[in-house]
């Protein structure tokens, strides 16, 4: 059994739902053993919510965090597995912390999942990075998960505050509600396009997925967040050549879009700029405000 603090929401401030954060875990930890890796790095690794769900199918798992209370727990913690966990390795060490020397190409995956947001700028996140892609071995990759999303910052602010709102409250001080919270924000949230640009600094990453999170639950951790994976090796993706369709552009529906599929029977459809359904109201209520 593991235990962690609890994700407290910005609408409530109360503990989000223990089956909510039970999904958020469990897919985290599906989206990384799909990586297929055997030796894992996990920068701050915490009380070990992915550590005990990724590491019994590894050769070894090495976990770093920069909290010792959180390392001495989780000892504990493994010590009462059973069958032990004589894989798994834990070390004090802050995330942008790296032996050159023993890390160097020596893990198949390195992991950093739901911290980013806590370090001090983008400019240190890069630094994790680099040490990260460094440590990755060729045909590796490195998952970085639970990113907020710095283009959905205006709309995560307004609707948090249209959710805490009074309904004598007035469109312009709803508003202005929202510009505060905007400008008191202060975690690091990262624009999906980053990663893509991140590629021009160190080109062994050879391909990127940008994923939305898995989940039925529309709570900010579905509708704000999303998962990275830096592929990192000799291998790019392949070339997929297909027939595009434009959501927005050819006014698509999920039934017209079934109708396409049946009629044509393509091996593969693409499609842009398809609507986030979890985003509907949310899009609303930023549209009304401005």
């Amino acid at each position: 059994q593991t235990c962690a603090l609890p994700i407290y929401s910005s609408y409530t401030g109360e503990a989000i739902h223990a089956e909510e954060m039970r999904v958020w875990v469990d897919t985290t930890a599906e989206r990384i053993r799909g990586l297929g890796a055997k030796r894992i790095l996990e920068i701050g690794c915490g009380t070990g919510l992915l550590l005990f769900r990724v590491a019994p199918a590894c050769e070894h798992y090495h976990g770093t965090d920069i909290s010792q209370t959180a390392l001495d727990f989780l000892r504990t913690q493994i010590e009462r597995v059973e069958p032990k966990l004589q894989n798994v390795t834990l070390e004090r060490k802050a995330a942008h912390e790296f032996d050159r020397n023993q890390t160097r190409h020596q893990f198949d995956a390195v992991v950093v999942n739901s911290v980013i947001q806590y370090f001090p700028d983008v400019d240190y996140f890069i630094k994790v990075l680099e040490g990260a892609v460094e440590a990755v071995r060729p045909e590796g990759a490195v998952f970085v998960g639970d990113v907020r999303s710095l283009p959905l910052l205006e709309t995560f602010h307004a609707s948090v505050e249209a959710y805490r709102a009074e309904d004598r409250l007035t469109r312009e001080q709803l508003w202005q509600r929202v510009q505060k919270g905007i400008r008191q924000e202060g975690e690091l949230l990262i624009d999906p396009e980053f990663f893509t640009a991140v590629r021009q600094r160190w080109p062994q990453i050879t391909h990127i997925e940008v994923q939305l999170k898995r989940g039925r639950a529309h709570n900010e951790l579905t509708r704000f967040r999303y998962d990275v994976v830096l592929h990192v090796g000799k291998t790019e993706a392949l070339k997929v050549d297909c027939a595009w369709l434009d959501w927005k552009k050819q006014c698509l529906t999920r039934k017209s879009l079934v109708e396409i599929l049946e009629k044509t029977q393509p091996n593969m459809l693409g499609l842009t700029r398809v609507p986030n359904a979890r985003l509907s109201s949310e899009t609303a209520v930023l549209e009304w405000l401005k």
